[in-house]
């Protein structure tokens, strides 16, 4: 039960999980978010809650097909047995700010749960042109990174009720997730909410877009299927591989500096807060070297120069190589979902349990303790 009202969850191996909780009150179209509204009786916490409007994405990963709503601010908690002021890990999913959602199997979190006595939440955010366009004089930028500081405030004042330690959080998020985590070190408004960061392939290069140079649309009334075409139109007109996301934060509030300082105030900010950083990259990011090291790599080591985070480089690679994504299965221990997917192409499924473990105890003990354990190298065959 939490304070807004009583939940039925579904227990499975010896871990409890709550689906499709509200963690604000609907979202008004490019409006901030607000906090949850109390239920009356019992909620079915046992089906996901619809993920954000997004398009169909082609790449290395399965479409995704799960049912969209703008009503999409939920997230799932997973908790195990007997927990009782375990130690909490928030997941942020990555997705270019355009595609994604926490509530996909790709981020279960039961694995940490079941085998490490996490408490473990993952969360749905708005996305794309509802998440993260800014237009001067009608729609605030960076609502989908709003989104998810309202669900780490959800995450202080109810977690205690799953089982987990409101001061002993720690936010871990992947591409675009990492990203958003950078700007929430970089702000004032996140103080208190995390103890602890873990920053996966952050695209720190990209900095942050300035918002007088977002596209210009009349957004506010249209229809849902309105909507998303013009999100289409727009993709395909900046589509190109050398023009950033037209989607991504901005540099207006909470941020309130030039993007291209994120960085340097973002590992400021976690150094001065105390904020115990793990931060890296894999190997092959990208398919061109130079691209990985000014998007992803450069970034990665001037935060943990100036912030006193510890760095690391993923390097075990399958068909792919070592490519973007593929450190998530092995961190969640979620690598049976991801086996299907054409980065994991060919890998011996073995040595990915071997070394998915080994890495689970690494974020799980950084979790608990906010010491990076000595990382062992691993060299295919």
């Amino acid at each position: 039960m939490v304070h807004l009202g009583q939940l039925k969850g579904a227990t499975q191996d010896g871990v409890t999980v709550f689906r499709g909780v509200p963690y604000a009150a609907p979202p008004v179209r490019f409006q901030p978010p607000q906090p949850a509204i109390p239920w009356q009786g019992v909620r079915d916490a046992t089906r996901n809650g619809p993920i954000a409007p997004q398009p169909q994405l082609r790449g290395l990963l399965s479409p995704i097909t799960a049912p969209q709503d703008e009503d999409c601010l939920t997230l799932n908690v997973w908790t195990p047995a007997g927990a009782d002021k375990a130690p909490v890990l928030v997941w942020i999913h990555g997705g270019g700010f355009l595609s994604g959602a926490g509530s996909l199997p790709w981020y279960d979190g039961g694995p940490l749960a079941k085998n490490h006595g996490l408490v473990v939440v993952a969360l749905n955010y708005r996305l794309g042109v509802l998440g993260f366009l800014p237009i001067p004089g009608q729609v605030p930028g960076n609502l989908g990174l709003l989104d998810q500081i309202e669900a780490l405030r959800w995450v202080r004042r109810h977690i205690a009720d799953f089982g987990g330690d409101p001061e002993r959080v720690t936010v871990a998020g992947q591409s675009g997730g990492a990203h958003n985590i950078a700007s929430m070190l970089a702000i004032p408004e996140t103080a208190g909410l995390f103890q602890r960061a873990i920053l996966q392939s952050p695209p720190l290069g990209i900095g942050l877009m300035d918002r007088q140079e977002a596209p210009r649309l009349a957004l506010r009334d249209l229809e849902l299927s309105e909507l998303m075409a013009a999100q289409r139109k727009i993709m395909s007109a900046t589509s190109r591989p050398d023009l950033l996301p037209p989607f991504r934060p901005d540099d207006g509030p909470p941020h309130n500096f030039p993007g291209s300082e994120l960085v340097e105030r973002a590992a400021t900010g976690a150094r001065v807060r105390g904020i115990q950083v793990l931060i890296g990259w894999t190997r092959e990011e990208t398919s061109l070297k130079a691209t990985t090291e000014t998007l992803f790599a450069a970034p990665c080591r001037t935060f943990a120069s100036i912030g006193g985070a510890s760095l690391y480089r993923f390097d075990w690679g399958a068909s792919h190589g070592a490519c973007h994504c593929l450190d998530i299965p092995f961190a969640l221990g979620t690598w049976p979902a991801w086996m299907r997917e054409p980065i994991l192409a060919g890998a011996d499924a073995l040595e990915v349990e071997l070394l998915s473990a080994e890495m689970m105890r690494y974020w799980a003990a950084f979790a608990a303790t906010g010491e990076a354990l000595p990382f062992r190298v691993f060299d295919r065959p």
